[in-house]
């Protein structure tokens, strides 16, 4: 997987969870038109809480894709 980009999280076109606690976590997202894997990045102290949440956007090859749509089936 190649870190893609980092966006926010308000605009990530979410399609499949896997990992979700009050936000989603983890997971496959939509990201100019591709099938992608996102990680949403936390804030590391409790000065940042107010900043607002970004995703790492992943791209996937043909394998990895396989996988987690094989993972999303189950």
């Amino acid at each position: 997987m190649k870190l893609k980009a980092i966006i926010d999280y308000d605009d990530v076109a979410f399609f499949w969870i896997c990992d979700h606690w009050d936000i989603h976590l983890g997971g496959l997202c939509f990201f100019q038109g591709e099938l992608c894997m996102f990680e949403t990045q936390l804030p590391t102290s409790s000065s940042s809480k107010n900043e607002p949440l970004s995703c790492e956007i992943y791209s996937l090859n043909r394998l990895e894709k396989f996988k987690w749509l094989t993972r999303k089936v189950k």
